[in-house]
């Protein structure tokens, strides 16, 4: 590992340290546990956990090399419930929003813009972070193998996506 690497890897094991004293990973180089927590998106690293707020965000996804998402999701609740909202978002992921801001407030804002309300609408999802859409909308779907919590709160069960899923249900509600 280079210096910049080990400089880096000593950053974010401190500050995971700090913030997280029931789990580090001091083994992990410091680029493989930001791209691993990161996912798919660029990664940048600052100069320390102040930086990350320099800038207002939108959303956050959270990822853990061993939590899973209600694990995550609980943690998370705790420390930042009062200040963000937490959603499950996938298999062993979280993401944090302004409080207030979830997909349902997305949709309404698309309906309201076509002159629409949640009378007139169907949503379909597969995740827990999809309740507050099917919630509004006026007939939730959840797709084959969606989430135990979104397939509790949908009105019907879709088939999967390999199975066009989407298409299915909505040539049916539109025939």
């Amino acid at each position: 590992m280079s210096g910049s690497d080990q400089r880096a890897h000593r950053r974010v094991s401190e500050w995971v340290a700090l913030h997280y004293p029931f789990r580090s990973f001091p083994s992990m180089p410091a680029k493989l546990f930001v791209s691993f927590a990161a996912g798919q998106v660029p990664i940048v690293l600052t100069a320390g956990p102040d930086a990350l707020w320099a800038a207002p965000l939108r959303k956050i996804y959270v990822q853990h090399p061993v939590l899973d998402e209600d694990a995550l999701a609980l943690i998370a609740t705790r420390a930042a419930g009062h200040l963000v909202g937490v959603a499950k978002a996938g298999p062993g992921e979280i993401e944090l929003l302004p409080l207030g801001l979830d997909k349902a407030t997305g949709l309404a804002y698309v309906a309201r813009r076509l002159g629409l309300t949640g009378a007139d609408t169907v949503a379909f999802g597969d995740m827990p972070n999809d309740l507050p859409m099917l919630d509004w909308a006026a007939h939730g779907v959840a797709m084959a193998g969606a989430h135990p919590e979104l397939r509790a709160a949908a009105d019907e069960m879709a088939p999967g996506n390999d199975e066009d899923g989407v298409a299915v249900v909505l040539e049916r509600l539109f025939a």
